[in-house]
């Protein structure tokens, strides 16, 4: 069995190092590419310490922003090796306003998935109020959306699918 990994990674060695290193998505969507826009824009403009409350069923804003995010619904992996840590990420995603498990489905942008439907929508009820209470708990800096909705906070940036708002204290 170790021969075969020695060998699979002996054969696929450089693709595995290009995909580490690269930072690079192999499968370029406008989705991904905003995503990645968004992300590269916090890196470039916003201090290492900035803290984000973005679209708990988006995953990935950490990867190339090198930034912290309230929640994210992949963070749920971290009670494996962190007994306790999923009490709270419930938690946070609770203030959000996902108090049940199904209100968080994502399948992309699946525009006709009722989950993914009323996992959006259940974001985009978070009023503003709640993002600046929690910003003061919390320490938040900021807060991005998806296009389909204006906050009256300071816009800072914005590209065709996602806005970073800057949040006030």
């Amino acid at each position: 069995m170790i021969f075969i990994i020695i060998l699979a990674l002996a054969t696929y060695g450089d693709i595995i190092h290009y995909r580490l290193t690269s930072k690079e998505f192999a499968n370029k969507t406008p989705f991904r590419i905003n995503w990645l826009d968004i992300q590269l824009w916090a890196k470039n403009h916003t201090s290492a310490d900035s803290l984000f409350i973005t679209p708990p069923y988006i995953n990935g804003f950490r990867t190339f922003s090198e930034r912290s995010v309230f929640v994210e619904k992949i963070d749920a992996g971290a009670m494996h090796w962190c007994p306790g840590f999923e009490i709270q990420w419930a938690k946070r995603l609770n203030e959000l306003g996902y108090e049940q498990y199904p209100l968080l489905q994502f399948k992309g942008f699946e525009l006709e998935d009722p989950l993914t439907i009323q996992t959006r929508l259940t974001y985009a009820a978070i009023s503003e109020n709640k993002f600046m209470e929690l910003a003061k708990i919390f320490n938040i800096d900021y807060v991005i959306e998806e296009n389909f909705r204006t906050l009256s906070f300071p816009l800072l940036y914005q590209n065709p699918l996602f806005t970073i708002y800057k949040i006030p204290k």
